[in-house]
């Protein structure tokens, strides 16, 4: 009895999860919506993120290192939705590689934009699915399904609300030599 309420709870917190992926996946595409942007220091903004997220890096046994300039760097961006965009970040280099993996997050400054780049040196996945990989449903780890891993959809959002602040996101990865997404947002 115990086995199967237990299933059913499982598999209502899956069937949750999907939807309301789905439901902010079908927002975010919607041409009337419409992010709540101000203008934000984005190096203050990347050092808050960072350090929210120090304590489950230590717990983890990761390593990791932040070069964020201390100048100002003025962005206009939505910060729940750049929330969303790290804690999935974040959240995935945790869950899918190894304790003693070095995570790192940089922030160059271009002339009409930010260079982000938030990598691993963990275990990494095929090249070819770098080109995928922000597609709805797609997983880097085929032996992922709803019961051992994620719904296919939080690097689609990530992407889809990179897009929405005028930047883009790409990924460089490689198996055992770990992940590299590569953010660009541009200056308010």
């Amino acid at each position: 009895r115990r086995a199967c309420l237990t299933a059913i709870r499982d598999s209502g917190q899956r069937a949750n999860a999907l939807i309301t992926g789905l439901f902010e996946l079908s927002k975010l595409e919607s041409p009337e919506y419409r992010l709540q942007k101000k203008r934000v220091d984005l190096g203050e903004y990347l050092r808050r993120m960072a350090a929210h997220h120090i304590a489950s890096l230590d717990n983890a046994g990761f390593d990791y290192d932040f070069d964020i300039p201390e100048e100002e760097a003025w962005a206009q961006i939505d910060e729940a939705a750049m929330d969303r965009v790290f804690q999935n970040l974040f959240a995935n280099a945790l869950q899918y590689n190894p304790a003693g993996t070095k995570m790192t997050l940089t922030m160059k400054m271009k002339e009409n934009s930010f260079d982000i780049r938030f990598g691993d040196n963990g275990t990494g996945m095929a090249e070819e699915l770098a080109q995928t990989i922000f597609q709805p449903f797609v997983r880097a780890d085929a032996a992922r399904n709803s019961k051992t891993g994620g719904t296919g959809l939080g690097l689609s959002i990530v992407r889809q609300i990179i897009a929405l602040h005028g930047g883009s996101i790409s990924l460089e990865t490689s198996p055992q030599k770990g992940c590299t997404f590569f953010i660009m947002l541009p200056k308010a």
